[in-house]
């Protein structure tokens, strides 16, 4: 019995440092392990962090400059499109401002009425209602319109032939309103054939459209 304690006696110091040594050990990879966490987390929060959120700004940044990209494209193929149309018509742009004029024209719509009058037809008033210039009640909010009154006695075939003169011009324009009544042989403005030939007093509102480029 002596024998068997005195060498546990002897093991058991080994025994408890063998021990020691595992509970070390233990206590060191704890350590390491607690250790590699935290220089984990730390590489996360100050090294990973702001690259990715840097790599997500510069990806932000490029999916931006790629639609800025695309619309201003867009825009360019625009201008070019507008630059071949403007060609196009650019030779014709007087027919078509001379249709719709980008200014009242006064003076053109007188002439236009008073080429479409020929020697048989007479006029006995034709007034500008300038103060009637005002907004169309067309879509096309831009569009303005005026009237133009005009009195004329000639006979009613003439008159008749004055109004498709007048509606077939160039310009755009709308015959507002019109009326008919005999013409009174004392009248000094009527024509000598006017009266010999049955003639009628023609009364017609025209209304011409114009188009200003910019506010008025």
């Amino acid at each position: 019995m002596s024998l068997t304690t005195n060498a546990i006696s002897r093991i058991k110091p080994i025994y408890d440092y063998l021990k020691a040594q595992q509970e070390n050990e233990k206590a060191l990879k704890t350590m390491e392990i607690g250790a590699t966490f935290v220089l984990i987390t730390f590489f996360v929060i100050f090294a990973i962090r702001p690259t990715v959120l840097t790599i997500s700004s510069l990806v932000g940044e490029i999916k931006s400059k790629q639609l800025l990209k695309t619309k201003l494209n867009q825009k360019i193929n625009d201008v070019i499109v507008a630059q071949d149309l403007f060609s196009q018509v650019e030779g014709r742009y007087d027919v078509v401002n001379s249709s719709l004029p980008d200014h009242p024209s006064f003076y053109d719509s007188y002439n236009q009425i008073r080429y479409s009058i020929d020697s048989n037809i007479s006029i006995k008033s034709l007034s500008f209602e300038v103060n009637s210039v005002k907004q169309s009640s067309a879509p096309t909010t831009n569009l303005k319109t005026y009237s133009t009154s005009v009195n004329a006695i000639g006979p009613f075939t003439n008159s008749i032939s004055l109004m498709e003169k007048l509606l077939n011009n160039q310009r755009l324009i709308n015959v507002s309103s019109i009326s008919f009544r005999n013409v009174d042989t004392n009248t000094p403005s009527a024509s000598p054939s006017a009266i010999a030939s049955g003639g009628i007093s023609t009364n017609f509102k025209v209304t011409f459209n114009y188009w200003p480029t910019t506010n008025e």
